[in-house]
């Protein structure tokens, strides 16, 4: 992948009002394919990778893993959990094992999950921030594991490796390191949380509900109006509500006060929910538009009120029946739709509340849908689309997590 930033780019550089500015009016830029024009940016793939649709035969000549692959080496995987490729770190740990084609390479997959974000494992401390979130004290010994690592393969020690765990990972809210020997960790339960609302979800000063109970037949559905000219903007991104941090947990409140975001809440937890593992939302909608984008967050729900991200999906409903064909929605009609949100290891301890938003933009981290069902890269005008979220006994929009109990959920360090 290149890198779109100029040359002589370095993090300070967005001190500099002038660069942040010029990077900024960059996001805006329609059609999204002219985004780096004017950009003192080094020769790269821009407009060719935002032409392409995404079952291109281009994209099959880069080398990417097949589920057909064969493996022969051991291999240590590292990540963290607010990286974007986390669940494909474990969906390698699990292949590397089932392809493998030696005993040697079968018994020698390691994984090791940072609660921080790309490429910013080994900067954990016994302070450990994610964005604005304190995770405790999540050091670990990067750099004594590589050395044990290459002692075993480069040195022969074949007892280097004696006693380390297949998994390890960092629980954010029991903040504690923890092992595992498989994934998903034994005993998960994946626990369905319905979608409710009697007045309305929308933002959340609305009466969303996540319950483990399915909705009735005279439940209502929530509408909202997603409009490109004023997406809703991500926390994480480059944006003036955060220059630097691009990975970690934020307050999104404000966020979930905007009247085109839906809302749910469960109740104050009672006792502990361990969520480790893979997430998915299941969503029945409809929309004005023939194409519209769903964009769902999940969040920790404080005592004190504040709303930290966990992790984001988003689907565009054209590819809901997959990324080789493109099927474009009929107005009115109700389709259902799943969309991934990733994996994470999250303890939402007594008191705190399990959180989700629905809304159609996470702007500048996704480009905005135009909701014409046209070419968005090179499409200079849009429309507003009326999206409504169903949860109806017919319609059983929910949330599934995955529930490790507690006497599953690893071994503590």
């Amino acid at each position: 992948m290149f890198d779109p930033r100029p040359q002589n780019f370095n993090f300070d550089s967005f001190s500099n009002p002038e660069v942040y500015a010029k990077f900024e009016k960059a996001y805006w830029t329609l059609p999204v394919i002219d985004m780096l024009e004017g950009m003192d940016v080094p020769p790269n793939d821009w407009r060719l990778m935002t032409d392409l649709e995404l079952d291109d035969p281009w994209w099959d000549e880069r080398g990417y893993m097949t589920d057909d692959v064969k493996v022969d080496v051991p291999a240590l995987h590292i990540n963290s959990w607010r990286d974007y490729g986390v669940a494909e770190t474990f969906i390698h740990f699990n292949h590397f094992q089932e392809k493998a084609v030696s005993r040697e390479a079968r018994e020698n997959q390691y994984v090791i999950i940072a609660p921080n974000g790309h490429c910013q494992s080994e900067t954990v401390s016994e302070n450990t921030m994610i964005g604005d979130l304190n995770v405790g004290d999540a050091r670990f010994d990067y750099w004594g594991t590589y050395l044990r690592w290459y002692d075993r393969w480069l040195n022969g020690n074949k007892k280097a490796l004696d006693g380390m765990p297949r998994i390890q990972y960092y629980n954010v809210g029991a903040n504690e390191w923890r092992t595992a020997e498989e994934w998903p960790l034994p005993g998960t339960e994946y626990r369905e949380f319905f979608l409710a609302s009697t007045d309305g979800a929308n933002s959340r000063f609305g009466d969303g509900q996540l319950s483990t109970t399915q909705a009735s037949d005279d439940e209502l559905s929530d509408t909202y109006t997603y409009d490109p000219a004023t997406p809703n903007i991500s926390y994480s991104a480059l944006t003036d509500r955060d220059e630097l941090v691009r990975y970690g947990a934020f307050d999104r409140r404000e966020a979930q006060s905007r009247h085109d975001v839906l809302v749910y809440t469960t109740e104050p937890l009672a006792e502990a929910v361990d969520v480790t593992g893979p997430m998915k939302v299941v969503l029945y909608v409809s929309s004005s538009a023939k194409d519209t984008d769903f964009d769902v967050t999940l969040s920790d729900v404080f005592p004190d009120g504040r709303a930290m991200g966990v992790y984001q999906g988003v689907l565009r409903a054209r590819y809901r029946e997959g990324f080789d064909k493109q099927v474009f929605m009929e107005p009115g009609e109700v389709y259902e739709i799943e969309v991934d949100l990733n994996v994470t290891s999250n303890t939402f301890l007594p008191g705190h509340s399990i959180r989700l938003e629905i809304a159609s933009s996470n702007f500048p981290d996704h480009d905005r849908n135009m909701n014409t069902g046209g070419d968005n890269a090179h499409e200079t005008e849009f429309v507003q689309a009326v999206n409504t979220i169903h949860h109806t006994a017919d319609y059983p929009s929910r949330l599934v997590l995955p529930i490790v109990p507690h006497d599953n959920s690893g071994q503590r360090d």
